[in-house]
């Protein structure tokens, strides 16, 4: 499928790291951790050693630079279940005066403070943000969904930062009047933002190439498949929710699946097929085109600038480091971006990972007016709860 792509103008947002500090009870920017020795396990050293191949770096660096960004992840998933009224978001800064940075609405809660001071590096803590991530997302959602229904634009992208309660949208335009668009986009951005964010509209927007695989009519399954996954009484596998679902079965790994659901746009690219008849369950993953396979035992959402890798049927395997950790593209939510930019046809819904961690399945790619890639997008691992499934971390 032949996608018009179009020039996008990119500007991406991050927190300014805070000075060191030792916190009191007047302080909303303060540091925590320690310094200590962080364990990287076989599987990480392998992702790292290809990491430092696609950034140019030699092992030791890449190694200084990402180790121990697992932890600081799981902690980011503490404070986003433990105080969801006060998270506002988390960076991963492996070249800053800080390993990490993290921001809050507030004074996080004793757990989330603890688990922040327990991580062996310097943590940038923060409790000045302008939003919660959670009051945010609803915001971001509904502009993106509200602006793509309007009749003349083609394309919407959006990205932004709970901390700053800045929003990007980017977006393409087929109305005759281009002006008449953009008035509806400003109005309707406002009115349902309702003074809550910092809008910055861009039009113009970017060409995504989504990556439909080529189906040949045979019941294969035409993307690639991403987790095992589990609902209440079934088992099966997700893959992205553009892929094709409308075969009677797909085949997958010797056994024959079905169709189980697909999420709602907002929830992100995703499906799921459930397996049929006898067939062996397991938390592996492949993630080499010579057949390696890795067990995943955990799965978090990714945090901006982070190392993280994919495999995909068409492409193999590759790492990069993530750009941006929730984004919109059009009416697909609950997205994040990854350089460089390596996803081919054929690789959507496969895994995206980092060491033995889940992190999300493949979406699509950006380009910009000139045939330059300028990032992959991927679905958030979080995004499989909307389906009611959870993936495989368990033998």
């Amino acid at each position: 499928m032949s996608v018009p792509l179009r020039v996008l103008a990119l500007s991406f947002l991050l927190l300014v790291p805070a000075a060191p500090a030792v916190a009191d009870d007047h302080d909303t920017s303060y540091t925590v951790g320690s310094t200590a020795k962080i364990a990287v396990s076989p599987a990480e050293a392998e992702d790292l050693r290809t990491l430092a191949g696609s950034l140019g770096i030699s092992f030791d660096e890449a190694r200084d630079r990402f180790a121990g960004q697992e932890l600081f992840a799981a902690a980011v998933d503490v404070a986003r279940r433990t105080d969801p009224q006060a998270f506002s978001t988390a960076t991963w800064t492996p070249e800053s005066e800080h390993s990490a940075e993290i921001a809050f609405v507030g004074t996080p809660s004793p757990k989330v403070a603890a688990a922040l001071a327990a991580l062996p590096y310097s943590v940038a803590v923060s409790e000045d943000a302008a939003r919660t991530e959670a009051d945010f997302e609803k915001d971001h959602i509904a502009i993106q969904e509200a602006i793509a229904a309007l009749p003349g634009v083609a394309r919407v992208q959006s990205w932004g930062d709970p901390a700053t309660g800045r929003l990007t949208v980017t977006y393409d335009t087929v109305a005759e009047s281009v002006a008449t668009t953009a008035d509806a986009v400003t109005a309707t951005a406002a009115r349902v933002a309702r003074g809550q964010l910092d809008l910055e509209l861009i039009p113009g927007g970017a060409g995504v190439g989504v990556l439909t695989a080529i189906v040949g009519g045979n019941p294969l399954l035409d993307c690639t498949a991403g987790f095992t996954v589990t609902s209440v009484s079934s088992t099966g596998v997700s893959t992205a929710a553009h892929c094709d679902n409308g075969v009677p079965q797909t085949y997958y790994g010797g056994s024959y699946a079905t169709f189980g659901a697909a999420s709602a746009a907002s929830n992100g690219d995703l499906q799921w097929h459930k397996f049929v008849g006898a067939v062996a369950v397991t938390n592996k993953f492949r993630y080499t085109s010579a057949g390696g396979e890795r067990f995943v035992t955990s799965a978090t959402n990714p945090v901006a600038g982070s190392a993280i890798c994919y495999w995909g049927k068409t492409s193999g395997n590759h790492c990069g480091t993530v750009q941006t950790a929730n984004l919109c593209d059009s009416s697909w939510c609950r997205l994040f971006s990854a350089t460089p930019s390596t996803l081919q046809p054929g690789d959507s819904g496969g895994p995206w990972y980092y060491g033995n961690v889940g992190k999300g399945i493949s979406h699509g790619y950006v380009t910009n007016g000139i045939g330059v890639r300028l990032y992959d997008l991927a679905t958030q691992i979080g995004a499989h709860s909307y389906l009611g499934l959870a993936v495989k971390v368990t033998p």
